[in-house]
């Protein structure tokens, strides 16, 4: 998990924060994808920025950082949950794609249910609109 985390921290902007990060749509949509943060629970980066803010827990945090990725790959954009990562300022963070996005929030999920918490409702709803349509192969 620590060779996760430091790889993720090179990758990432520097200005991103140690603790928050951000998200937006950057692909295509059908209707609208939720913009969101992700955060620890001693960062309040986040509160400022008016999207929808979810505490995660350190180990988590390791998993998002890691799913960020400094450039856009060939394509990005072309797909429903290809998203833009940003600090609480608005500066470009890095980017994710859709494929990782779905198993990033999957991963969260499970961790809530872990933890014997119900997942948080914005996990749900991404988790819902990230699903592949029935018979895409995707």
């Amino acid at each position: 998990m620590l060779a996760l985390t430091m790889l993720a921290s090179a990758l990432l902007s520097p200005a991103a924060p140690p603790g928050c990060l951000c998200f937006a749509h950057a692909g295509v949509q059908d209707k609208p994808m939720p913009d969101f943060c992700l955060a620890l629970p001693d960062c309040h980066d986040c509160g400022a920025t008016g999207r929808e803010v979810l505490v995660v827990q350190a180990p988590e945090w390791s998993v998002v950082r890691a799913s960020v990725r400094a450039e856009a790959p060939p394509g990005f954009g072309a797909a429903q949950g290809d998203y833009q990562a940003l600090s609480p300022d608005g500066s470009p963070a890095g980017v994710v794609e859709a494929k990782t996005m779905r198993s990033l929030v999957d991963h969260l999920v499970i961790a809530a249910e872990r933890q014997r918490q119900a997942p948080a409702e914005l996990l749900l709803r991404l988790q819902a609109r990230l699903r592949p349509p029935e018979g895409s192969g995707r």
